[in-house]
């Protein structure tokens, strides 16, 4: 069964495998998933960049909004979440609130506490 993100990484794998095995081993799409997602979100920010901002934070949950993590997380350098979403709220056609960047963690593939992982580790996440 797949759960979180890596729902989202087993379903990409079996895009590049081309075979519905590859949801048994969704890490080995982790990488290149969020390398697709970061170059994705660089582009649209350069599309629209006056209405437009991405959050990389770590771990491999689907959703952060089911933990408390949104309230307390800053692993990685980035600002909490809901830090974040209230700079987001704070801009309008005035302005941009000068907290609403686009962030990206220093190392967004790192697992936290109860996010899911291989058993055993494997590569990436090693």
């Amino acid at each position: 069964m797949l759960a979180g993100r890596s729902r989202r990484y087993g379903f990409y794998n079996i895009m590049l495998d081309m075979s519905p095995l590859g949801a048994t081993t969704w890490w080995e799409a982790s990488c290149d998933f969020g390398d697709v997602a970061r170059q994705q979100s660089e582009t649209t920010f350069a599309t629209v960049a006056e209405n437009y901002r991405f959050y990389f934070g770590t771990g491999s949950r689907h959703t952060m909004w089911g933990a408390d993590k949104v309230y307390t997380d800053t692993t990685g350098g980035v600002p909490t979440v809901v830090d974040w979403v209230n700079a987001m709220l704070a801009s309008g056609p005035d302005g941009r609130d000068a907290a609403w960047l686009n962030v990206e963690a220093d190392n967004p593939g790192l697992l936290l506490t109860g996010d899911l992982r291989p058993d055993p580790l494997e590569a990436p996440f090693e």
